[in-house]
């Protein structure tokens, strides 16, 4: 991999990640550790990263990676499927990825939805080659299939409407649907269209 940054210095024992006087901070002299790199946070990112960098490595000699999180088990906060980063983000319901294109509102722009849809597919493609070379055992323990859906009502429905006409056509957003029909939105999200309905 050529040159780069030297080693990180790790203090073990204070959790302190001072820059300055790193084995000295916290008034004691406590064991220092070089690494080659350190991941802060135990989530899908910092994971990813870390055997990317050990498998671009390993006919080399190897990086000594070290990987710290604060809270009690991994994969808890970004990573969780209740919050946002749990989620594979393939750009498939959010609205701030297809703006309008300009102040006219005549067009959506679907560029930004493309992109993060596109990277998304390289994920997976690096998925399932961990699942080829055996080093993951099930990727159903981790990613499954999930409908996507976004809802609008009022003024909404035309900018809705226009991104539909957008990416339709689209490769990586094949087999979407749109509909304003209240008896088929009502049978897919009962609670959406009902509040809806109630104003």
């Amino acid at each position: 991999m050529g040159g780069g940054p030297p080693p990180a210095r790790i203090e073990s024992g204070c959790g302190c990640m001072c820059c300055g006087n790193l084995y000295t901070c916290c008034g004691s002299s406590v064991p220092v550790e070089e690494v080659d790199v350190v991941l802060i946070g135990a989530g899908s990112m910092s994971i990813t990263v870390g055997l990317m960098l050990a498998q671009l490595n390993k006919n080399n000699k190897r990086y000594k990676i070290k990987c710290f999180e604060r809270l009690d088990a991994v994969a808890k906060e970004s990573t969780n499927g209740w919050n946002n980063a749990g989620t594979g983000h393939a750009a498939l319901c959010e609205p701030n990825y297809t703006p309008f294109a300009d102040s006219s509102e005549q067009s959506v722009n679907i560029s930004k939805a493309v992109t993060v849809n596109e990277n998304f597919q390289l994920s997976r493609q690096y998925w399932a080659h961990l699942v080829k070379e055996g080093l993951i055992n099930d990727p159903n323990t981790f990613i499954n299939v999930t409908p996507h859906i976004t809802f609008g009502v009022g003024d909404q429905l035309d900018w809705a409407q226009k991104r539909y006409d957008a990416l339709k056509d689209h490769a990586l957003f094949e087999g979407i649907e749109h509909t304003t029909d209240h008896k088929k939105n009502e049978g897919v999200v009962p609670a959406y269209v009902q509040r809806a309905t109630c104003g």
